[in-house]
């Protein structure tokens, strides 16, 4: 059994075709994707996508996936067609891709046959599909740094299955796999961020006008909430303590921060009773 048997499995959604069918999809259409797309830190997509099938060809040697020479052929076709498409956009598209691009490969000619299948055929399709590779690699870097909890799935199986393990540690064993995937959670920040607002807005019909008035209709009702305090230097001044926000005291010290913020807390639990949830909670830093 491999020593990480999640990261094994998550692995094999980055050696399917459809994956490259999209990257190189993105190469062919006849529009600049060189800037910036997403949070990465790279000053291109196709740099970020190189670095990407790097980092991924060298995990999947470390393991031993099952799928290894299926992704190095597929990751080696579509670095090369990335490579062409840098020396200009013109060069290399759906029409011309045979006459610069040519494999004898049965995996490589079935992505190139089913990306020319299946072409983008708007700018905004094309904008869309970046973005959703960049999210999809996001991803790949997202659970890298979080596998500790699924190492412990691994170890709590091994243990649960001898036959000597009691059920008092086998439930031990569970809570602290528990607690590492609970941990782990926290750490997958584009899950997070895509639970949040939507971080732009683009108008091109009216749907998209409808969708962008119900969109920051939503925001504003579900985002802004206030919290009366029973102070009236907060709500008169300011409304309230707005939700989801960050508030900072700041004052010299001894000059009763602590004391004011721990009497602000009691009111504002006081003062708000109905709208609290199971969960919610206050939280000062000093």
């Amino acid at each position: 059994m491999p020593s990480n048997i999640v990261l094994t499995k998550f692995l094999s959604k980055y050696t399917s075709i459809d994956f490259y069918k999209e990257i190189v999809n993105i190469a062919l259409y006849p529009s600049e994707f060189t800037v910036t797309v997403g949070s990465n830190d790279y000053d291109s997509v196709p740099n970020y996508l190189n670095s990407f099938f790097k980092d991924l060809g060298k995990i999947l040697n470390q393991y031993g996936h099952e799928q290894k020479g299926v992704a190095e052929k597929l990751i080696d076709c579509t670095k090369s067609i990335l490579k062409l498409r840098s020396a200009g956009s013109g060069l290399i598209t759906y029409e011309t891709i045979d006459q610069h691009y040519n494999s004898t490969n049965a995996i490589t000619k079935k992505l190139i046959s089913d990306v020319k299948d299946d072409k983008i055929q708007s700018d905004d399709q094309f904008r869309q599909k970046i973005e959703h590779v960049v999210t999809l690699v996001d991803y790949y870097y997202d659970i890298q740094r979080a596998v500790s909890g699924s190492t412990k799935i691994h170890e709590f199986l091994d243990i649960i299955s001898r036959p000597e393990i009691g059920i008092i540690e086998a439930l031990e064993s569970y809570k602290d796999m528990s607690l590492q995937l609970h941990s782990d959670l926290s750490n997958l920040a584009t899950v997070a961020k895509s639970e949040t607002a939507t971080e732009y807005y683009e108008l091109s019909d009216s749907k998209s006008i409808l969708d962008i008035s119900e969109n920051i209709t939503n925001y504003i009702f579900d985002n802004y909430t206030f919290f009366k305090t029973g102070l009236d230097i907060f709500d008169k001044s300011i409304d309230g303590m707005e939700a989801s926000s960050v508030h900072v005291i700041a004052a010299p010290s001894n000059a009763g921060k602590s004391i004011t913020l721990s009497n602000l807390f009691y009111k504002l639990a006081q003062q708000n009773q109905e709208q609290f949830q199971p969960g919610d909670a206050a939280l000062f830093i000093s």
